[in-house]
C-alpha cells in the first residue's frame, strides 16, 4: 500500500525495509537454529515474521506484543502474507499454549501475564527507546522475565544489542548498517 520507496536489482523491485526485516530475521536464526519460540515487542505489520516463515522456514511459533490497533493491521497483512500459518489474535492468555507453525499477536496489556520462560528469544528493533524511563524498565523486567535465551535489541541508540539470559552478559556490537 501507499509510495514504497524502493531499489530495482535484476528486474526485481526490492524495498529497503524487507531487507532489514531479512537481517534481523537471519540473525535472530543465526543464534540459535532449533529455537521453538520468538516474541517480539513492537512488531508492527508483521514483516519480520513474515520474513522468518517465508525466506528462512521458521518452524516453530511466532509472537507479536503490540497495541491493539497495530495488531489488527499485523492480522490483516499477515493473513494475506501467510496464508498457511494458524494466526490467533489473543484475546485471553490461555490461548498461548505456543504450537508450531502459529502466529499469536498479543495485546500489550497482557505483557506482564506472559508465562515465565515461555520464549527462547526476544526481539526488539527501535521502539523500546521510545518510551519513558518507567515504560522502558517495566519491558526490561516483562523481558526477563518471558525468555528463556536470548534477547535482541537493535535501535537508535544502541545499534545493537545482544543479551543473552543464560550467561547474564550483554553485548553491544556496532552495526555496520547506518541510517
Amino acid at each position: 500500500f501507499g509510495n514504497l520507496m524502493y531499489f530495482e536489482y535484476d528486474n526485481t523491485k526490492i524495498n529497503s525495509t524487507s531487507l532489514s526485516h531479512l537481517y534481523y530475521a537471519s540473525e535472530i536464526l543465526d543464534l540459535d537454529q532449533k529455537q521453538e519460540n520468538i516474541v517480539e515487542i513492537g512488531g508492527g505489520y508483521g514483516g519480520l515474521c513474515h520474513m522468518l516463515y517465508k525466506k528462512l522456514d521458521f518452524r516453530g511459533s511466532y509472537s507479536i506484543i503490540d497495541l491493539n490497533e497495530i495488531l489488527i493491521i499485523a492480522f490483516a497483512y499477515l493473513k494475506q502474507a501467510l496464508p498457511e500459518k494458524n494466526i490467533i489474535l489473543v484475546d485471553d492468555v490461555n490461548q498461548l499454549n505456543l504450537q508450531k507453525d502459529t502466529i499469536y499477536l498479543i495485546p500489550e496489556s497482557f505483557k506482564d501475564h506472559l508465562p515465565n520462560n515461555s520464549f527462547d528469544t526476544c526481539f526488539n528493533s527501535r521502539s523500546l527507546t521510545e518510551f519513558d524511563n518507567s515504560v522502558f524498565n517495566d519491558y526490561l523486567k516483562v523481558i526477563d522475565n518471558i525468555t528463556k535465551k536470548y534477547f535482541i535489541e537493535f535501535n537508535h541508540e544502541w545499534e545493537y544489542l545482544y543479551y543473552d539470559n543464560l550467561t547474564k552478559k550483554i553485548y553491544f556490537i556496532i552495526n555496520c548498517f547506518a541510517d
